[in-house]
């Protein structure tokens, strides 16, 4: 979205992790603007899954790859300039952040009643 915020295409009236972003310093953050989730850290992010019974040796391979993907310069600043931060995370502590994540989001799904359609 950085660059049609930027380009002035769409407003951001806010941003969901707990502070503010470099690139949108201007903007606040959910807290701030509507006092709604302080604990919260919306962050999206993007990670590569295997099946579960995968070969260790094959997880491991492949997070070597794309840490070595993700540690190019050029990689780095296109991905920096479409306002994300990369960021190269092994197989155990990626999989303690999605379990992490459902069971921090599970109270708010439950308390606005969302359900998947």
């Amino acid at each position: 979205m950085l660059p049609h915020i930027t380009a002035g295409k769409i407003r951001a009236l806010a941003v969901t992790p707990p502070q503010r972003s470099p690139p949108l310093a201007q903007v606040p953050t959910i807290d701030e603007a509507v006092g709604l989730m302080k604990d919260v850290d919306f962050v999206a992010w993007y990670g590569l899954l295997t099946p579960a019974k995968a070969p260790a040796e094959a997880v491991e391979r492949l997070q070597k790859s794309a840490a070595a993907a993700l540690a190019q310069p050029a990689v780095r600043e296109r991905l920096q300039a479409l306002g994300t931060d990369p960021v190269a995370m092994p197989a155990g502590p990626f999989a303690r952040r999605m379990k992490n994540e459902s069971e921090q989001y599970r109270p708010i799904i439950q308390r606005f009643q969302i359900k998947a359609s």
